[in-house]
C-alpha cells in the first residue's frame, strides 16, 4: 500500500503542475483584485468539485464542498486551492473537517492538505475516513507527512518539525486534493471548515473580498 501511495501522490503532483500551469495561474478576468485568499477548485479525469447544499456541513450551515472520485486515481482526482495563500507557512496550524460517502480501511493518503514549496512538500492527512465528520490537524497531532527540504521522507510528524524542514523556502501553493481511487471508488469526501492563516472556509460566501 506505501509503493501505491508514493505513486499515486507523485503522479497527481506532475497533473496538478500541468493543470495549473494551464488554467489555474492564468491571466484572471475578475473585474477588481481580491485582497484575501480565497478557494478555486480543480480536477482531473472524471473528478468533480464544488460547493452542495445537499449535505449540512460539520457546523450544520448547509454548505458543504464535495470532492467526488467516481474512478481509479489517476486520473481521477479532485481538488480545491487556497489562492493567495503567502509565502510562508501560518503561524497556527492548519486543519479542516471531512467525511467521506465510504469506510474503507484506510485512507490512501487523501484527502490531504498540501502545502508546496519550492523544495518539497508538507502533507496533512487523515490515516481512516469516517462517514461522520472528522478534524485533520490544528492540534498539533501527528497527522503531518514531510518530502523534500532539509528532512527529506518523514512520516506522522508534527506541523512544527515539517515547516522547519522548509526553512529556507517559499510556499508555492496550499491545497486540499482527493486522490485514493486506487483503493477504492467511486467516492465523495465532504470538506468543511479549513481553517488556514486566520481565515475559516465553510460556505461560499467566505470566498468573498
Amino acid at each position: 500500500m506505501k509503493d501505491s501511495w508514493t505513486w499515486t501522490r507523485r503522479g497527481i503532483a506532475i497533473a496538478l503542475v500541468a493543470v495549473w500551469s494551464l488554467t489555474l495561474f492564468g491571466g484572471s478576468t475578475a473585474a477588481a483584485p481580491r485582497t484575501k485568499p480565497n478557494l478555486s477548485f480543480f480536477t482531473g479525469g472524471s473528478g468533480t468539485a464544488g460547493w452542495t447544499a445537499s449535505d449540512p456541513g460539520s457546523d450544520l450551515d448547509s454548505s458543504a464542498i464535495a470532492l467526488g472520485v467516481p474512478g481509479v486515481s489517476p486520473p481521477d482526482f479532485a481538488g480545491v486551492e487556497i489562492k493567495r495563500a503567502g509565502a510562508s507557512a501560518p503561524a497556527t496550524e492548519p486543519s479542516f473537517k471531512f467525511k467521506s460517502s465510504v469506510f474503507p480501511s484506510a485512507s490512501g493518503g487523501s484527502p490531504r492538505l498540501v502545502l508546496l514549496w519550492t523544495d518539497g512538500t508538507s502533507e496533512l492527512r487523515p490515516l481512516t475516513w469516517s462517514t461522520t465528520y472528522q478534524t485533520v490537524g490544528g492540534a498539533g497531532l501527528g497527522d503531518w507527512d514531510n518530502n523534500g527540504g532539509t528532512c527529506g521522507f518523514l512520516f506522522a510528524t508534527t506541523y512544527t518539525a515539517t515547516v522547519a524542514c522548509h526553512a529556507s523556502a517559499t510556499l508555492v501553493a496550499v491545497f486540499i486534493v482527493t486522490d485514493s481511487g486506487w483503493l477504492v471508488n467511486p467516492y465523495t469526501h465532504f470538506i468543511d471548515e479549513i481553517s488556514y492563516g486566520g481565515f475559516i472556509f465553510t460556505s461560499p460566501k467566505d470566498n468573498a473580498n
